[in-house]
């Protein structure tokens, strides 16, 4: 069994292939900016609006299960106080992301961990 996942009304919506609604939610209080499906069908990689959030930096990838929970976060390449993830996609390299203090990473899907981090600025 697949799941679709959405953005619907600022929240993460996670449905089963008959379209019920499995969750929708806010993960962190933030909404969803962009969602990127799990290749075995059933999480998703969901970056964050940065905007959204008091906390700074903020881990703002997050690998979600059906359920909302939060598997892991996806750790910032800097240490700047202001840091968080701008852009999330997935490329020929596999899952990359760009941070708003000038990184380009490339993530595990499996752990969320730093794989290859260069600066681009």
């Amino acid at each position: 069994m697949g799941i679709a996942w959405t953005v619907q009304d600022g929240k993460l919506v996670a449905k089963e292939s008959a379209g019920r609604v499995l969750w929708s939610g806010r993960p962190d209080g933030a909404a969803p900016r962009t969602v990127v499906p799990v290749p075995d069908g059933q999480d998703c990689i969901v970056l964050l609006r940065y905007e959204d959030s008091d906390a700074h930096p903020f881990a703002n990838v997050l690998r979600v299960t059906p359920n909302g929970s939060v598997l892991w976060r996806a750790p910032l390449p800097s240490e700047e106080p202001n840091d968080a993830y701008v852009s999330l996609s997935k490329a020929a390299e596999g899952l990359v992301a760009n941070s708003w203090s000038g990184y380009w990473v490339r993530l595990d899907e499996a752990s969320g961990r730093i794989l290859e981090r260069v600066f681009t600025k």
